[in-house]
């Protein structure tokens, strides 16, 4: 038996719980229904499964019992990944002293357990955190659709512009079309200021325009490959374990391989940037450990931009930091930056135009994915 609430108003998806026992599910329902919560219950599995058949894509966190008659909450969450369903953030209730079972959920997909009797504060924490991560993969989502509209109408724009400029930008649209089909984690604002920053630095060099454009056109797609990165890598919240930092690193072979196949010199430059933007110039970076100017002056130029833009930028897992704080980040470092990983002469570009640099970050906050 299932009972469905009214969504309407709440701005977030369903929550289902699936317990066996009537009091704990109208307590649970009723508990996380006064928080705002949207709640649909089952009283076993195979109830749950037609739920989840029923409003597809509206349920986005189940909470389930453990032990029920018939098949087990465990059983339930390996159907769920069975059949293709790995974003469902599902959460396990489970009675004290079945640690070991608890610890195997986590093992199969369950993002969260708690301990019968509940404590509905942990519960409702539970259920927030669950529903945040939900929510950060529909924007994640979104701005996909939206990266891939603004790159169709640029490219538009564009279209007067002449020989190779124009049909490099084409390209890259042709390209981030198929990226699409991967995940991707920047925000829009991000990438876009990565190229503004990459080209003035290309133009305070000295650069032709048509190289100064080269890169500013390429310097966005420098971390495309994140989006051949799992959602559960990119978006954790806590420290990565040494085998999720180096699938991270893939990210650069990825985004090589997905922008290497065209020879227009746009999509070269931007190949070139994809694959060598976290080598540093005192040879500790990846994934060829390269050092000094062993590293293309491209990808050189584009890890200042990134760090100073990452540095300034929120994100999910930090504030954002201001313009002064970063800049003595970059020249003294921190327990993550240090001077010894970036081109002396660009550092020292970079602090001959703060201004610039201010400048491009604050009147570009309105770029879409923001």
């Amino acid at each position: 038996m299932m009972n469905t609430e009214e969504t309407a108003g709440t701005g977030s998806g369903l929550v289902l719980i699936v317990d066996d026992e009537d009091i704990v599910r109208t307590s649970v329902v009723g508990y996380l229904s006064i928080k705002g919560i949207n709640c649909i219950e089952a009283s076993n599995a195979d109830a749950a499964l037609e739920a989840l058949e029923a409003n597809g894509d509206a349920i986005e966190i189940v909470v389930s019992d453990l032990k029920m008659p018939g098949k087990t909450g465990l059983e339930l969450l390996g159907e769920i990944r069975d059949r293709g369903n790995e974003e469902l953030e599902f959460i396990i209730m489970t009675a004290h002293g079945d640690a070991e079972s608890a610890i195997g959920a986590l093992r199969r997909g369950a993002t969260d357990f708690l301990v019968k009797p509940l404590e509905f504060t942990y519960l409702h924490d539970a259920v927030k955190q669950a529903g945040e991560r939900a929510h950060l993969r529909r924007s994640q989502r979104q701005f996909r659709l939206n990266l891939i509209e603004e790159v169709n109408r640029k490219a538009g724009e564009v279209r007067s512009l002449a020989g190779k400029v124009n049909a490099a930008y084409e390209d890259s649209v042709r390209h981030l079309a198929v990226a699409a089909e991967f995940r991707d984690t920047d925000t829009g604002a991000h990438i876009w200021r990565i190229g503004a920053y990459s080209g003035m630095i290309a133009r305070l060099l000295g650069w032709t325009e048509e190289k100064a454009k080269e890169i500013e056109l390429a310097a966005p797609l420098h971390d495309i490959g994140k989006i051949g990165i799992p959602d559960s890598i990119l978006i954790k919240a806590g420290n990565l374990s040494p085998e999720e930092q180096e699938a991270i690193k893939e990210h650069c072979m990825i985004g090589h391989k997905i922008l290497s196949v065209s020879d227009q010199p746009v999509m070269e430059c931007a190949a070139i940037i994809a694959l060598t933007h976290h080598e540093r110039w005192d040879g500790s970076g990846y994934p060829a450990g390269l050092c000094g100017k062993e590293i293309p002056i491209v990808a050189r130029i584009v890890t200042l931009c990134d760090v100073y833009d990452a540095l300034r930028s929120p994100r999910p897992y930090k504030a954002a930091i201001p313009h002064e704080t970063v800049i003595d980040t970059i020249v003294n470092g921190d327990d993550r930056t240090r001077p010894s990983h970036f081109d002396p002469e660009l550092v020292e570009l970079f602090l001959g135009n703060l201004d610039e640099f201010d400048a491009i970050y604050s009147q570009s906050r309105g770029q879409p994915g923001v």
